[in-house]
């Protein structure tokens, strides 16, 4: 199987970029989103433009976790923000989406403010994911619909459809195989997409992902990561380095999103 190994908050902070950094220079990562309004942006960007041999993304941001903000004016885009002008929560973002109280009109000015900043800064886009994944609810692909083929972007991550434990209280545990064929109907993608949970520290994946993926020869899987040197961003980075010497040993071969076709 060909493989993307990814790193998604490239730009969050600086332990998280510079962990990011290590991983990429020694061989661990193919590929990296970068958030277009965080304290480590120009620093995540300066190393894109000087490293051009991996892929880099628009990790699209429309919900906070600590630090994230809008480029757009607070006027343009009233659904996505609170009072005080930052974005909602995970939780209060989801409520608002299945309440049909997100306008598409403001995704697609807030994503045309993210996708341009990063291209004014110098960087080189091979396609687009998003912090919290919320690209694959209907509102968010009918904007990205409309935006990025004026951006000239073909390539979308699909939402996870692999698993490595049986998760009924995870919605996208049984709906991510309808997600991922919304997307791919649309742009063009991997065939599948892994990501340990964000926040946990499970030291397990990636012996349970080799299992997984043992034997199988075709195929694209997407791998994310968020690398750091700190709590379970740290455990991702020391994970990762075990992932990718074993996924080598078996055979697998490392790939970028500058090698997924074009839609």
């Amino acid at each position: 199987m060909r493989l993307i190994l990814h790193a998604d908050d490239f730009g969050f902070d600086a332990q998280a970029t510079d962990a990011t950094i290590e991983c990429l220079d020694a061989g661990l990562l193919t590929s990296a989103s970068i958030m277009a309004n965080m304290p480590a942006t120009q620093r995540a960007v300066d190393y894109a433009i000087a490293h051009q041999h991996v892929s880099y993304g628009v990790h699209l941001v429309y919900v906070t976790d600590l630090d994230e903000q809008p480029l757009s004016p607070l006027g343009d885009i009233p659904t996505l923000v609170r009072a005080d002008g930052r974005f909602h929560d995970m939780r209060h973002l989801l409520k608002q989406i299945l309440a049909g109280r997100i306008d598409a009109g403001d995704i697609r000015r807030e994503t045309y403010a993210q996708i341009a900043r990063l291209r004014g800064l110098g960087l080189s886009v091979s396609h687009v994911d998003s912090h919290g994944h919320v690209h694959k609810y209907g509102v968010f692909r009918s904007a990205l619909a409309a935006v990025l083929p004026q951006s000239g972007i073909t390539k979308v991550r699909i939402a996870q459809d692999v698993h490595l434990d049986f998760k009924p209280f995870r919605p996208t545990y049984w709906l991510g195989g309808w997600w991922r064929r919304c997307l791919r109907s649309r742009w063009a993608s991997t065939d599948h997409f892994f990501m340990p949970v964000a926040g946990r520290t499970d030291r397990e994946w990636p012996s349970k992902l080799r299992k997984r993926i043992r034997g199988v020869a075709d195929g694209v899987m997407e791998i994310g990561v968020h690398p750091g040197y700190e709590g379970w961003r740290d455990v991702e980075r020391q994970c990762l380095q075990e992932f990718v010497a074993g996924a080598l040993e078996d055979g697998h071969c490392l790939m970028s999103w500058h090698d997924v076709e074009s839609a």
